[in-house]
């Protein structure tokens, strides 16, 4: 396969991992191929290692990697999101490959990336409210998080069906993460009202224990006390609430919680306040190098992410903005 030929194939394959599914499994199949595209980049990279540049960036996120696998080195990760080291390494080859692209072949990748976003509101819109991600949340997650690509590169009108299968599955995080957006930074008080006014129409539920935001930021911030310095490893979280509900007298049984609700819980639970220190440096670094509607998709993925459980299409979203 030529140079040329294995770069399509990338941005293509990158396109349809959102939209794949098999015999009823949402994370899994995207992760398989996302790993396995990740062999793709690294025969990219070992024909054109002229395109690798190692930024301070790169050194902030590859020392978080470093913290991540002193205690637990989880090379594939729990049994559900499969997000363990070597994902984080495919998420970081990914970022370099989309920083080498020329601005044709960028803007093709975010072209059928924006197309992706449409096909999976008209999913949402046909009465598939779970869409290919499996999670009501998660969907309009991704929805809301691509939607500047659909307004960069798509024609106008086509922005009705994102916005209509939001509403559909009325996703308040979903929402929330529209704000950076369309909220300007002196209009904080519109943030506010619209936040208010979302949690009002549609309540937050406190049915059940183990969907609840608050008992599992407690876990999660009891499980840090414990290991504030490093933490427990990469994805360490199933084992480690499933523990925490037991102690509490609400044992799981056959449910699994395999993340904190919040991505800045489970980075310092996995690699402790170093880590945390590490990643938030990278986030960062990353801020100041990206153009102003990447900063726009930074702030959304941040805050879909303080309240939500990141699927692998979520991050690629993250590492595309590059």
């Amino acid at each position: 396969m030529s140079m040329a030929r294995l770069k399509y194939f990338i941005i293509v394959t990158l396109s349809i991992i959102p939209l794949v599914t098999f015999q009823g499994r949402f994370e899994f199949p995207k992760v398989f191929l996302f790993l396995c595209l990740g062999m793709s980049l690294i025969i990219y990279f070992l024909l054109n290692p002229n395109l690798i540049f190692i930024t301070k960036k790169d050194r902030w996120y590859f020392a978080w990697i470093c913290i991540l696998s002193l205690n637990n080195p989880n090379l594939l990760g729990g049994s559900y999101r499969n997000q363990g080291i070597i994902f984080f390494i495919c998420l970081w080859l990914l970022m370099k490959f989309v920083s080498s692209l020329d601005l044709k072949s960028k803007e093709l990748l975010y072209k059928f990336l924006a197309t992706t976003i449409i096909v999976e509101s008209l999913i949402v819109l046909f009465g598939y409210k779970l869409g290919t991600i499996g999670d009501i949340n998660a969907v309009s997650g991704f929805i809301s998080i691509g939607l500047l690509f659909v307004v960069s590169y798509l024609p106008k009108w086509l922005l009705t069906l994102p916005i209509l299968a939001m509403l559909i599955n009325f996703s308040k995080t979903g929402f929330l993460s529209l704000l950076p957006y369309v909220i300007k930074k002196s209009n904080l008080i519109y943030i506010l009202i619209l936040i208010i006014a979302t949690f009002i129409i549609k309540p937050v539920s406190f049915d059940s224990r183990f969907e609840n935001r608050q008992v599992i930021w407690h876990h999660a911030v009891n499980l840090i006390k414990e290991k504030p310095l490093l933490g427990y490893g990469a994805e360490s979280n199933e084992l480690l609430f499933n523990k925490a509900f037991y102690e509490s007298g609400f044992p799981l049984s056959n449910l699994i919680v395999d993340r904190a609700h919040n991505l800045f819980l489970d980075v310092a639970i996995w690699s402790g306040v170093v880590g945390l220190i590490l990643f938030s440096g990278f986030l960062f670094e990353m801020y100041k190098e990206v153009s102003d509607e990447g900063k726009k998709i930074i702030f959304s993925f941040l805050v879909f992410s303080f309240f939500q459980p990141l699927s692998v299409v979520h991050w690629m979203l993250f590492a595309l903005i590059m």
